[in-house]
């Protein structure tokens, strides 16, 4: 009789351990998901702010007229934002993830949907912004259109190119 409640306990214990066990690692994922959340969060807030500051900055611009009296063109501020940005998104760090690696800058192991959200059935894809190619033969300002027809040169068509 000892020997079977002896027996039950351990059977007890092995489940309980199991079950402890299944508890953390789901502790786990809710603690990366958390912090993933509060950073998306936190990139969020800051792009509102930034959005709502070049709004201000639109609205502004509109009111003044940009200060352009002359009929010329307004230059495109945010245009001139992004090129002065040159690829390097410091102001958004969710451009530039790198997922190389299978750990955070704070050497914590990285969220991974596959296995570690398998249950809320939605999927963020995280792609890394890559430049464009640029072909140095084509004129840039033509566009594509330009650098697929042929080239009309002294005047003659294609078609009196070639006759």
């Amino acid at each position: 009789e000892l020997e079977e409640r002896v027996k039950n306990h351990l059977t007890t214990i092995s489940e309980l351990g199991e079950e402890k066990s299944k508890l953390a690692h789901e502790k786990r994922k809710v603690e990366i998901f958390y912090k993933l959340l509060c950073t998306k969060f936190r990139d969020l807030q800051g792009r509102v702010s930034k959005l709502e500051d070049d709004s201000k900055l639109w609205m502004n611009v509109d009111a003044s007229d940009g200060g352009n009296s002359e009929g010329e063109p307004r230059a495109d501020h945010m245009a001139a934002d992004f090129e002065d940005n040159g690829g390097n998104n410091e102001e958004e760090p969710w451009m530039n993830v790198d997922v190389s690696d299978g750990e955070n800058s704070e050497g914590e192991p990285r969220a991974d949907p596959d296995t570690d959200f398998e249950d809320n059935g939605e999927e963020d894809d995280i792609v890394e912004a890559a430049p464009l190619p640029r072909s140095e033969d084509a004129p840039h300002s033509l566009g594509v259109a330009a650098s697929t027809q042929p080239q009309n040169i002294g005047g003659n068509d294609a078609q009196g190119a070639s006759s």
